[in-house]
């Protein structure tokens, strides 16, 4: 199925300058959803209007939605430049495997974390950092114990059962 999408993309290369147009409107709008909205409590000054805080919230999870699939669009059908050079960087492809066991074991490491608190937790800007940072850490070893654990001798073993035949 793979192969037969990029067959029938495989014609969509843009001109260079609509290329260059669509990245930038498609960047442009992911800023503005990203930064679009101050927080009215601390810039009260800068508070936007209800209307215009009523169009934000009913678009913009759709234009994330599109920047994202221009991003994937881009790059399959091979307009992607720059980004599909990052986005396909080698080091990335150990976090890539990694990344499914530490959305699941991320939950687990702050639970066990502050359930085992005794007192109030103090929360400064330091100390979001450190749990941060020491969740962060925490949850990539877990991830990788359990990616040892269980993807990979999932992954041999479904090498094992479906192996094709070398013969055809």
């Amino acid at each position: 199925m793979n192969l037969l999408c990029l067959q029938c993309l495989s014609f969509l290369s843009f001109l260079q300058y609509l290329n260059l147009l669509l990245w930038l409107v498609f960047a442009t709008l992911a800023v503005v959803v990203l930064y679009g909205l101050r927080d009215p409590i601390s810039f009260p000054e800068d508070a936007l209007s209800r209307d215009v805080s009523a169009l934000y919230n009913a678009t913009h999870k759709i234009v994330w939605g599109a920047c994202v699939c221009w991003v994937i669009f881009a790059c399959a059908t091979g307009n992607g430049g720059f980004m599909n050079t990052l986005l396909s960087w080698s080091p990335f492809v150990p976090l890539a495997r990694l990344s499914y066991c530490i959305y699941l074991s991320h939950a687990m490491v702050i639970f066990t974390y502050y359930d085992s608190q005794r007192s109030l937790i103090y929360l400064d800007d330091l100390n979001i950092i450190y749990v941060f940072l020491a969740t962060l850490v925490l949850s990539v070893m877990v991830a990788f114990v359990a990616s040892l654990s269980f993807e990979a001798p999932m992954m041999g073993l479904e090498k094992v059962i479906f192996k094709r035949d070398r013969r055809n």
